[in-house]
């Protein structure tokens, strides 16, 4: 599987200030985990060929690459998920954007829980940008 976000498409959108080679080592892993989240409805119903939820698969992974690169290698991947965990619940703000995440329960702001990929954390903005596509991953096509 290759990335669904380009190095250059990730600069555009103003995030982070993550050299080539960072971002790319990361960002394979980000659409992974966003193919995961999503039950893979990505692939299955072709959702990159459509603009608008192209556009929001692209912002998730972006949001995804730079919640692990500020996590750092070890957490990012889930290596350390307990500490992994305690450090991914602070605020993340990207932009003029900010969501915050409660210290300790592992709730959200809103009451939600975290959303993990096996042990690795979603971020909270790509957990918000992708509900939509995750609701269609959930649904069973007829065989």
């Amino acid at each position: 599987m290759s990335a669904y976000l380009s190095y250059e498409e990730y600069q555009e959108k103003g995030l982070g200030g993550l050299e080539k080679g960072e971002f790319d080592a990361l960002s394979t892993y980000a659409s992974r985990v966003v193919d995961a989240y999503t039950f893979r409805a990505i692939h299955r119903y072709g959702l990159m060929d459509d603009p608008r939820y192209a556009a929001m698969v692209k912002d998730a992974v972006a949001f995804q690459v730079d919640f692990m690169s500020r996590l750092g290698e070890d957490r990012a991947l889930g290596v350390d998920a307990g500490e992994g965990a305690a450090a991914a619940s602070e605020s993340e703000t990207i932009g003029n954007y900010t969501r915050s995440v409660s210290h300790g329960s592992g709730a959200r702001m809103d009451g939600s829980a975290k959303a993990y990929v096996g042990t690795m954390q979603v971020s909270p903005l790509a957990v918000d940008v992708l509900a939509p596509i995750r609701v269609m991953g959930r649904r069973i096509d007829a065989c």
